[in-house]
């Protein structure tokens, strides 16, 4: 679960460079998401790859869920690229092993919680 520190340390041990992040988001959670996902790929360094549902379903109860798209990745500097909509798209993307490197060297998040035993 992407909300709870445990899994991104866990990440951090393992030295994870990229998370691909399935999801099924609705109800107008998009900005939550974004600035989650920002803040996550920056404490830790790496790429994360968000992918949402598109389209509707109806539940045959009423309530009619309508899946906003807004696949993205965001690069270990916390920064959105590559954004797609709300259909159905692909997306090819670089990913750049020095820029992950270059990161952790720079903010020294992990070598931090290495010296104190943290991870």
């Amino acid at each position: 679960e992407m909300h709870f520190d445990p899994i991104w340390l866990a990440f951090m041990r393992e030295n994870v460079d990229i998370v691909l992040l399935p999801s099924v988001s609705t109800f107008g959670s998009n900005q939550r998401w974004n600035e989650v996902l920002k803040t996550r790929a920056f404490l830790n360094n790496l790429y994360i790859l968000r992918v949402n549902r598109v389209g509707k379903y109806d539940d045959n109860e009423g309530s009619l869920w309508k899946f906003y798209g807004n696949t993205y990745l965001v690069n270990p500097d916390g920064q959105i690229e590559n954004t797609l909509g709300e259909k159905e798209d692909y997306m090819v993307i670089d990913i750049q092993k020095k820029e992950i490197h270059e990161a952790r060297q720079n903010w020294g998040f992990h070598s931090q919680l290495r010296d104190r035993g943290m991870i």
